[in-house]
């Protein structure tokens, strides 16, 4: 009976729910560090993964486009947070995310690329804006 409180109790299912949320801020730190393997296999000559190798310039904008729109769209979950609430600026920051990963997984032009890591900046924008009002609002004092 007592395994079965404890398994079953808040504090085990804020926890979960923390832990789960926290997964979108993994993903975030995995799409800042994706730009690292992948640029070598971008400017390789020999077998390029694109129509081309990469240039130097266009290389560094793939690594700093992310951090551009990230910045500009850092303002609009303060914007929102309070109207439509934390869990849904979550979900809607997660769109882009999906999107992002779509565009770099099927991209065949370097403005692909560019594409894929703009939304990815805007979406680490909610998520790192978000995550962590939404963690400490489901978070209970008593435990």
């Amino acid at each position: 009976m007592m395994v079965q409180n404890f398994f079953g109790g808040p504090l085990v299912r804020q926890y979960v729910v923390v832990i789960l949320v926290n997964l979108s801020l993994f993903s975030c730190g995995l799409g800042l560090s994706w730009p690292s393997p992948v640029l070598v296999k971008l400017r390789d000559v020999d077998s390029p993964v694109l129509d081309k190798p990469i240039t130097e310039e266009e290389g560094s904008w793939i690594v700093s486009i992310g951090f551009l729109t990230g910045v500009f769209c850092n303002f609009i979950p303060g914007l929102i947070l309070d109207r439509i609430g934390r869990k849904y600026c979550i979900l809607i920051g997660i769109i882009p995310k999906i999107m992002s990963a779509l565009f770099l997984l099927f991209a065949s032009k370097v403005w692909m690329l560019f594409l894929g890591r703009a939304l990815n900046g805007m979406s680490d924008a909610f998520i790192f804006t978000v995550v962590p009002m939404y963690a400490s609002e489901v978070a209970s004092v008593s435990f």
